[in-house]
């Protein structure tokens, strides 16, 4: 079996989509665009989102295309400067925001502007993703992060933003990590989300991946900016990577970002929240979660992915 026929085997066409309320415990809500049982946040593009999927699905890739991908609040932004640093050899912060390479906005005719090399980014699961990716067999970036440290980024995310009554979610922690738990958030569940990537590229071991831990890139981030770079040929030397750790630590790069020009993104969150960046830092799960919480989610941890050859790194 090719992997094209692996790929249209496990990924069929996207069909249908719909604005759904998700709703918490609580009786909180927040719309969603409902594409084939899978939810997204309710951006509204000038198709239907499930006739957007698809033409992202049959896009063109190019040869020298990069792919970041990972469940929301992975480190995405992060890696995706890191990325932009490398291949381009200077440690200029990108003249751009990550969203405008942001496969679930971006319609195909903009990111067909776009100059190469494109540092494409996604939340999706692979079964939404270009089809040439797999056949071409360009270079992917996948991101893991400890779940709970996760759920408690993406609490403050939806419960931060603020750019339309779609978009607005009052719920509590606990209301909201109960909904997290069962997958009843944007982008789903983190644990159908993670063993769905584990199963695929398993499938495709002939795609080029690096998987990149945020507990390891924040603990040692020289050596994984070192992988970066050899990942993408780049072959940065010891030096230069320094300089990319520094320019892109989180307090450099959050003030670099917040500045960027026609960031209109600014204005999409409550007053007084902290945005896209909010701390960046590893275990502030232990912040939130209680006891009780914490015991709930190792449970369900324990079931979900007892079968999975997954390293998470839980600090």
């Amino acid at each position: 079996m090719t992997l094209t026929d692996t790929w249209k085997d496990a990924y069929p066409v996207v069909k249908m989509s719909t604005l759904k309320l998700l709703t918490d415990k609580g009786g909180n809500s927040v719309y969603a665009n409902c594409v084939d049982g899978h939810y997204f946040p309710p951006f509204t593009l000038d198709v239907e989102y499930a006739t957007h999927l698809e033409n992202i699905q049959k896009m063109h890739i190019r040869d020298d295309d990069v792919t970041v991908v990972g469940y929301a609040k992975s480190g995405t932004h992060w890696v995706w400067e890191v990325a932009g640093m490398l291949l381009a050899g200077s440690t200029n912060y990108i003249r751009d925001i990550k969203e405008s390479q942001f496969l679930e906005v971006k319609e195909v005719a903009a990111l067909d502007a776009l100059t190469s090399p494109r540092l494409l980014n996604t939340h999706m699961g692979f079964r939404f993703l270009p089809s040439e990716i797999v056949t071409k067999r360009t270079k992917v970036i996948y991101l893991l992060r400890n779940p709970k440290d996760v759920a408690v980024s993406l609490y403050h995310h939806v419960t931060g933003m603020n750019p339309g009554e779609k978009f607005v979610y009052n719920g509590t922690w606990d209301d909201f990590l109960d909904a997290y738990l069962q997958g009843n958030v944007w982008f789903g569940s983190w644990f159908d989300s993670v063993l769905a990537w584990e199963k695929t590229v398993t499938a495709l071991t002939e795609l080029p991946v690096l998987t990149v831990h945020y507990e390891a890139m924040k603990a040692d981030p020289l050596s994984n900016v070192q992988r970066l770079s050899e990942f993408l040929g780049v072959q940065r030397d010891s030096e230069f990577c320094q300089e990319v750790v520094e320019a892109c630590s989180f307090k450099k790069l959050k003030q670099a970002k917040d500045n960027v020009k026609g960031n209109n993104l600014r204005n999409a969150w409550k007053p007084g929240t902290e945005g896209f960046y909010r701390k960046g830092e590893v275990g502030d799960w232990k912040n939130w979660f209680t006891v009780a919480q914490n015991e709930r989610f190792n449970a369900l941890y324990a079931e979900k992915m007892k079968n999975s050859k997954l390293t998470i790194l839980f600090k």
